[in-house]
């Protein structure tokens, strides 16, 4: 006795979504017309002698960047309201705002969206200020750059000390260069069509 099998699935070869419902010869969202069948006995059978999509389902991009705009939000209300902090706590503040920022580049390209940016594009952005600054700074020290609280601040605020590659350093009010930097993210995601999430509703 057999039993009835349902129809043949198809997914995308690149980036996994389903195709069963596409013709061969139309591009995926992401471009590829690649596909892989997936007949419904096989449906629990890992593919052996294919690299499965690298995607990190756990990755949503705009969490990442809702995290960094809130970090940035929580670092302009230390700058201005002295309520008794310490120019540590307020170093501790920036550096999780730039770690966030530059984390929010390995999560847009974590999962099939947004199609519009490429690891290459996003190499090409962080390859120049302000956002190279965020990836020489290392949470255990000994990068490029390093947070240096300014003495005798209320409330407190710092410094980041960056030293170019090949080429005189420079120092950035912290601040302004996380504002920098969410101004460089507005910019990129719109020339790449890509609408930003908000906190409002």
């Amino acid at each position: 006795m057999t039993g009835v099998l349902g129809p043949v699935q198809y997914s995308c070869a690149d980036c996994g979504r389903d195709a069963s419902l596409r013709a061969p010869s139309t591009p995926c969202l992401c471009g590829s017309t690649a596909r892989l069948r997936a007949d419904p006995e096989d449906s629990y059978r890992l593919v052996s002698d294919r690299v499965l999509p690298w995607f990190d389902p756990f990755k949503d991009w705009t969490v990442k960047y809702l995290q960094f705009t809130w970090n940035v939000q929580q670092l302009r209300h230390a700058y201005t309201v002295d309520d008794g902090g310490t120019a540590e706590r307020l170093c501790k503040s920036a550096l999780i705002t730039f770690t966030s920022c530059a984390e929010l580049a390995d999560w847009l390209v974590a999962g099939p969206e947004p199609v519009s940016v490429t690891p290459g594009a996003l190499a090409r952005l962080f390859a120049t200020e302000p956002l190279s600054v965020t990836r020489a700074l290392k949470p255990e020290g000994g990068g490029a750059a390093r947070l240096v609280p300014v003495a005798f601040s209320r409330p407190p605020h710092a410094w980041v000390d960056y030293r170019r590659p090949e080429a005189k350093p420079v120092r950035y009010d912290a601040l302004d260069l996380a504002e920098r930097c969410l101004d460089a993210w507005h910019q990129f995601l719109h020339g790449c069509g890509v609408a930003v999430p908000s906190w409002e509703r």
